[in-house]
């Protein structure tokens, strides 16, 4: 069989794109040859575009194109607006957004390349590739690239995608498909082999004729050879693939030690020397094959609970008979008519019925500037409603795990410094190197008895798992994500398992945070309202996100509803809206002075929050709200003051300080009169000093200081809005277990390290006797997945053990 090596006989016949045997040499440039025509225009393309470092990144990284198997016409159907329509995520204007299934991706070039897209066509405006999912996120202009350009030209560079017009629930790839032939190749070699082999383990070679005992030998190497070539054929491709980027993933000693265990069969029984291991061999191969497939489907569980069964603490208004109602985001159907108020978010496909709204699609594009849509016009999913408030159609279910790709967005993701997921890198990059290291030994030591070092080689290789942080990190906090999730509070990823347990400073914004929305007095002191501006202030109120608004708006009673038709907010310091053609005016003292100059009024002094009117530039009167503090705060604050660090920074006015020092038991600690910048610059201080640092906020006026920390807390009460900035969401009501949260995610730390340890512990047992050559590969075969197993099922166990004691 031909070697796929490159040898200085035939190393210029290997294609310079895809790395292929070139039929001759007329294809070429210069001193490059291409096996096709098609490898060639796509190097004439990515030269032309200046990309040609992809093959700087790895030799031969590209897919074989054969361009007469690709019509221009192959992807017309995608242009057809119904399947555009299942397929486009978002679309406004000339701008669209859509995600397709590449299952061609396989290392860093590929990323790289896809992610420079933009440079092969100017619609393309950007490329996000999700390596593990082997997905890519094009934003694309539709007026220069329409859908099948887009898949023409991912086909043209060698990544065609698959296109899937059905339930991602019902997706079953080719590479799972594969996976399944594989292990049926291999099962079906291995009975068969040991079928054949059964006289010679219970009475060795003298109950059989030479010639029968020769012609079954010949039969296992022919039966074992299809599970090398083809069964194994991913451990050989991954190593290759990790030699070629100068890295030693697990698969390398792998593919080795499945190679010694064949060639070495192989040769004693051509040479006449033995019958050889090839029921160890199609065993180990097996066995190997089964453990991949549990983790797959394991991960695959992992990641559905993820997308599917998480969701959003959000609610929205919903309108039934003239009457509005407050229901779960999950609970919206197709038809629904909603209102979507001032900053918060559109949470599925909506027609406009109302005139005009302004939209801010930072969730998709990461660009705030908000645009605008009139009546009848398309709102997508993921759009977040500025100013005035928007009645719209539901045309299109929820997706939440399309609401969780839009939260986790690369845009919004700030660098994770956790020790934990830095020591994972660390320990894969030098484990293999070890591994590797101590087979070869054990192979030297054991020589010149060629038998027993294949087999101490090979059981090496083989049993050596460094499964303590590849599986362990990913299922323990992955559970304690999803069990964080089913008592309230929401993380993006995994990642923020690890960071909450590192946390030692908490800083706590006060209004809407310590102090509930639903709870406290409202007093008004001024001249008051008639009652057609009552009503028009319910209007303008109930348009506020902010915690005072929205307790201010509690108190109104009025029955008629009046439209807004301007509304503009400013964090930390009010709003102004015009409403019936008067221009209302409110929030702190300096902002209403400010936007109302006709008025002329003292400052309130007060025991509450204050909050000023001003009507059409005259002072009208001012709402003092009396906070209530959330109930468990004593105990939770008493929890914590033994754990870590606690501030409080607050755009309020100093009057509830007397209430706030008996949680902090430390006036210093707090915060008055603090702008959205103040809070920033305080955050980033505390993180220059070496903290680790949680914010806990309303979302509204924190984004600055939410994203400036190690973890930001979004605390989500009753209201669509909630800040992109923010690493979790929790639910206003599940404040008082944040102590069991944080002891929650320092318990799953302590899962993945003591994983780590029996996983040191596993494999020094393990490596130990193979080294002695107490283990044959067959039975590391097993205990290979089985240490995999232990991992799995401790980490998980040991995670809903915890959950349920504390009642998560």
């Amino acid at each position: 069989m031909q070697s796929v090596i490159s040898t200085p006989e035939n190393i210029a016949t290997l294609c310079y794109h895809c790395g292929e045997n070139c039929p001759d040499t007329s294809i070429a440039l210069g001193e490059k040859y291409f096996c096709c025509q098609g490898c060639k225009t796509v190097f004439e393309l990515l030269k032309e575009a200046d990309l040609c470092n992809y093959y700087a990144l790895e030799d031969h990284p590209g897919n074989s194109i054969r361009f007469n198997n690709i019509r221009a016409t192959r992807f017309e159907y995608l242009d057809d607006e119904s399947i555009t329509r299942q397929l486009v995520e978002f679309t406004y204007g000339e701008i669209s957004n859509v995600t397709l299934f590449l299952p061609q991706v396989h290392c860093t070039s590929c990323i790289w390349l896809l992610e420079n897209l933009y440079k092969l066509h100017p619609g393309v405006m950007r490329s996000d590739v999700n390596f593990l999912k082997k997905e890519i996120t094009i934003s694309f202009k539709s007026s220069e690239i329409k859908l099948s350009g887009i898949a023409g030209l991912l086909a043209k560079v060698g990544y065609e995608p698959e296109i899937l017009l059905k339930s991602p629930k019902k997706k079953d790839h080719s590479a799972i498909r594969s996976l399944y032939l594989k292990i049926g190749v291999a099962g079906f070699a291995f009975g068969n082999i040991m079928l054949l082999s059964l006289p010679e383990y219970f009475a060795g070679e003298n109950i059989l004729d030479v010639k029968f005992s020769t012609f079954f030998r010949i039969l296992n190497l022919l039966l074992a050879s299809p599970v090398l070539f083809y069964s194994a054929s991913g451990y050989f491709t991954s190593a290759w693939y990790s030699l070629r980027q100068r890295a030693l993933n697990l698969d390398v000693p792998v593919a080795m030690g499945i190679s010694a265990l064949f060639f070495q069969s192989a040769f004693d029984i051509i040479s006449g020397g033995g019958s050889g291991y090839m029921d160890s061999f199609t065993g180990l191969v097996f066995f190997l094959l089964i453990g991949k497939l549990f983790q797959i489907k394991t991960f695959a569980t992992l990641s559905f609970d993820r997308d599917y069964q998480s969701y959003f603490p959000l609610s929205v208004a919903v309108l039934k008979d003239g009457e509005e109602h407050t229901i779960p985001v999950s609970a919206l159907e197709t038809g629904n008519i909603i209102i979507i108020r001032n900053r918060e978010l559109v949470p599925a496909d909506c027609i406009l019925l109302s005139r005009i709204a302004h939209v801010d699609y930072s969730f998709v594009t990461g660009e705030s500037a908000p645009v605008e849509i009139t009546s009848g016009s398309t709102i997508h999913a993921g759009g977040r409603i500025i100013g005035a408030p928007a009645e719209m159609h539901v045309i299109k279910e929820v997706s939440h795990s399309y609401l969780a790709r839009l939260w986790n967005n690369d845009i919004f993701k700030k660098e994770k410094t956790s020790a934990l997921l830095k020591a994972n890198d660390v320990f894969g990059k030098y484990f293999t190197f070890f591994v590797i290291l101590i087979a070869s030994a054990s192979a030297f030591f054991w020589m010149p008895d060629s038998a027993m070092a294949v087999k101490t080689f090979t059981a090496v290789l083989i049993i050596a798992c460094p499964c303590a942080l590849t599986l362990a990190a990913p299922f323990a906090l992955g559970s304690a994500l999803t069990a964080f999730g089913k008592a309230g509070f929401y993380g993006k990823n995994t990642g923020i398992v690890a960071d909450l347990a590192e946390i030692d400073t908490i800083v706590f914004d006060k209004t809407g945070t310590l102090t509930s929305a639903d709870e406290g007095v409202v007093e008004l002191i001024g001249s008051g309202f008639l009652k057609e501006e009552t009503a028009m202030l319910a209007a303008a109120f109930k348009n506020s996100t902010h915690p005072l608004s929205r307790k201010i708006s509690a108190t109104f009673k009025s029955e008629k509803a009046f439209a807004i038709d301007t509304f503009h907010e400013e964090p930390s310091s009010g709003f102004i809206c015009v409403v019936q053609e008067r221009i209302i005016a409110v929030g702190s003292y300096e902002w209403v002075l400010k936007t109302a100059p006709g008025s002329s009024f003292k400052k309130v002094e007060t025991d509450g929050s204050a909050v000023y009117v001003a009507i059409d530039g005259e002072y009208r009167g001012c709402f003092v709200v009396r906070n209530s503090l959330r109930p468990g705060l004593e105990d939770v604050f008493k929890s914590l003051r033994s754990r870590c660090e606690l501030y409080m920074l607050s755009g309020d006015n100093s009057s509830d300080r007397k209430q706030m020092s008996k949680l902090f038991k430390d006036d210093s600690r707090l915060n008055f009169y603090q702008s959205p910048e103040n809070k920033l610059n305080f955050i980033k201080n505390l993180r220059e000093q070496g903290k680790k640092v949680a914010m806990i906020g309303d979302g509204l006026n924190d984004a600055g200081a939410l994203r400036q920390s190690n973890i930001g807390i979004a605390i989500a009460e009753n209201s669509g809005s909630f800040s992109p900035a923010c690493d979790a969401i929790l639910n206003a009501e599940k404040i008082a277990r944040l102590p069991d949260y944080i002891a929650y995610a320092r318990f799953g730390v302590k899962v993945v390290i003591g994983m780590f340890i029996f996983t040191i512990f596993y494999n020094a047992l393990g490596m130990t006797l193979a080294v002695r050559g107490l283990l044959s590969p067959l039975i590391t075969a097993i205990m290979m997945p089985a240490s995999s197993l232990i991992i799995i099922f401790g980490s998980m166990g040991l995670m809903k053990l915890k959950a349920k004691f504390l009642k998560l």
